[in-house]
Parts: C-alpha cells; structure tokens; sequence
C-alpha cells in the first residue's frame, strides 16, 4: 500500500482508516471481517461501519455462505463510475449556485491605485471592460494633468482598437482649447457633450460595467479607486444618465462658443 493510494483515496473523499480498509479487501479477494481488521489495522467493530458504507456506494458486495457473511472488493471501475455520478449532480445544481454566486457580487469591492503608474494602471483596467461601452466625466484636473495628454491620445487609440465607445460629457470649467483639441473627428469611438454650466464635478470618472473609476483632485499625490459594485455603478450610471440627456453635442456647443467671441 503506497502513500500514493492513501492520497488519491483520500482526495476523493475517503477517510485514512476508509482508504486501509477498501485497500485491504482489494488485496484480500473475498474475505470475512476478522481478516479485513487485521490486515487494515482497525478494530473490528470500525470495520463494519466502513463496510456499509463502502456496500451503499457499490465499492463492495457481499455474499452469505454458511450463515457467515464475505465481502468482496468489486471492480476499481465502480470509483470512476461513482466519481461521475457525483460530477452530474454538482452540475445539476451550478445554476443554482451560480445564482447564489451573483447576489454575493452585490458585495462592493474597492481597490486604490497611487501615483501616476497606479492610475495609468486604472485607464489600463477600463480597456478591459466586456460590456465595450465607457461613461466618462473628464475633468482635465483631475485626470490628463497628471497622466499627460499624450497618454490619453494613446489611450484612446488603444480603446478604438478594442472597439470601446464612449460617452464623454465634458464640463464647461474646463479649458475651451481642450475641446478642440478633443473634438471628435469622423468615424470616432467617442460621443462628446458638454453638461450645463451648473455642473462643477471635482473628480474624473469612468463608468464601465459594474465598475466605477474615481480619479482624485488632489495634485501632491495623485490616487484613483475602482468601486466594484452592480448597484453603485447602476446608481451613477443613472446620475450620468440624467445629465447626459440636459447636455448639448460638443460641435453644436462649439458653434454657440464661437458665436459669443
């Protein structure tokens, strides 16, 4: 008897003093119970609990000559065949436990990121996203000072070529010449408005599945959180929402800009 077979017996459910007793009958052939002790090593009356069990799971049968019973190892296929029964029964229930799985997702998760490495690695993070689609709110101060704007056009390009689409509600306290810069051109993955006057948000924001991205305004040490959470995300997807739609398309807001000057 190897450690080995100890080990795999025991990986697949059986007990230490199981895996003696059902290698013992193995080695045996058909045996009474005094002998199965002995070679196992276990007390007679341990023995006979294992052996009803090992008979209810089909490991062994049992035979009755004489008035004294036998047992007899049956084939080492029934473990294979035990094993696969109880595979089928846990994917019976995985949907139920998948259910189970998404209520515990309501749960919020919060990671930090420092410095500049951390929140390129946040950009990085929404580059990921499956749902493909991204809310931003881009307050320049709290977002490209820090990373540089030639980190954001490469970002950008990254997200095309992911085929992200964004929604960018850019607010008016930012620099005019930024939106210029940042107009869309033809065929962009970007749909740019510009919120009200009265909108003054401090921090940048990404919006992705059940992801919220929270770029600080802070300029000594520059920090961003991703929130993983399905409710908060919806609540401030509705927030974008909301403002979104008392927004106006940024060529439109660029007309009325140059109008005024």
């Amino acid at each position: 008897m190897t450690p080995q077979l100890y080990s795999v017996l025991h990986d697949i459910g059986l007990s230490e003093k199981e895996a003696k007793v059902y290698l013992a009958m193995l080695e045996l052939g058909e045996s009474s119970i005094i002998p199965i002790a002995r070679h196992a090593g276990i007390k007679r009356t341990t023995v006979y609990n294992y052996l009803e069990d090992f008979t209810r799971l089909g490991l062994i049968s049992i035979t009755i000559r004489n008035g004294r019973r036998y047992y007899v190892a049956n084939s080492p296929n029934r473990l294979r065949t035990m094993l696969r029964s109880r595979l089928e029964q846990v994917e019976t229930i995985i949907p139920n436990l998948f259910s189970m799985w998404k209520e515990e997702e309501e749960k919020p998760s919060v990671q930090m990121f420092e410095g500049i490495d951390g929140l390129k690695r946040v950009f990085e993070l929404s580059l990921e996203c499956e749902s493909k689609k991204i809310d931003v709110i881009p307050i320049e101060s709290a977002g490209h000072v820090f990373v540089g704007p030639e980190y954001i056009s490469r970002y950008i390009e990254k997200s095309r070529e992911a085929n992200i689409t964004f929604r960018s509600l850019r607010v008016p306290s930012d620099k005019y010449e930024n939106y210029r810069h940042f107009e869309p051109e033809e065929h962009d993955n970007r749909t740019i408005k510009v919120a009200p006057d009265w909108f003054t948000p401090q921090s940048y924001i990404q919006i992705y599945d059940n992801n919220v991205g929270i770029f600080s305004h802070a300029k000594e040490i520059p920090y961003a959180l991703v929130i993983t959470s399905q409710s908060y995300a919806h609540t401030q997807r509705l927030f974008f929402e909301s403002i979104w739609q008392q927004s106006t398309p940024i060529r439109e807001w660029l007309r009325e800009k140059e109008k005024t000057e």
